[in-house]
């Protein structure tokens, strides 16, 4: 036979349960897709080639870096995706890669376009 300290304990074990069960299963999407947007524009930083390339006039390949270094900094910034770096390398390194394989730069780019205009920056 139940007593009444059971029937107590029961009720309070259901509530405690419901509760549990209410926190655990709460879903914010504000916070979920403010969480997506930041990894898609990690993406982008990490799609980035920060390098620019134009065709010349005399059909050479012109490859330049869109890293700049603030006045009075070692600070270098692209001016595209905004990754900061303290290392002039990483420019050189960049500029050095996609001259010497400009259809993979075309390539990333267009994987780049293509996630920039999904986020609704182009």
């Amino acid at each position: 036979m139940f007593e009444w300290w059971n029937v107590i304990l029961i009720v309070l074990a259901i509530v405690v349960a419901i509760v549990a069960v209410r926190f655990s299963f709460t879903f914010n999407v504000n916070q979920w897709l403010e969480a997506r947007r930041k990894r898609q524009l990690e993406q982008l930083r990490n799609l980035c080639t920060h390098a620019e390339m134009e065709q010349l006039p005399d059909g050479r390949i012109s490859v330049e870096s869109r890293f700049t270094s603030p006045a009075g900094t070692r600070l270098w910034i692209c001016n595209r995706c905004q990754m900061t770096t303290h290392d002039q390398r990483i420019a050189n390194m960049s500029v050095q890669m996609w001259a010497s394989n400009p259809a993979g730069w075309v390539k990333q780019e267009k994987r780049f376009n293509k996630l920039a205009s999904k986020l609704g920056l182009i």
